[in-house]
């Protein structure tokens, strides 16, 4: 019998986005000098792999809501992570 290592079930919407927050904060924490250019780059990355760079984008996504703008925020998500950071 082969070896199957467990499935991981997928992170939610939320729980990526965590995720890309604590990991851009950890970058921003690790080279103060160059906190600005760490996260412009880690945010330009960001946008390319969402977006391909358009910034007006309103795509329906797979749970057949809207995802918005050029980082392809859901509305739901957006207001979590507002009112989480108190934006």
């Amino acid at each position: 019998m082969k070896f199957q290592p467990p499935q991981k079930k997928p992170l939610s919407p939320t729980q990526q986005a965590k995720l890309i927050a604590r990991d851009a904060k950890k970058g921003y924490q690790e080279s103060p000098k160059n906190s600005h250019k760490t996260l412009d780059n880690w945010l330009t990355a960001l946008e390319q792999a969402e977006s391909d760079g358009q910034t007006k984008l309103k795509l329906l996504d797979s749970n057949g809501k809207y995802s918005y703008g050029c980082l392809t925020f859901q509305r739901a998500t957006l207001t979590e992570f507002a009112f989480l950071y108190g934006l």
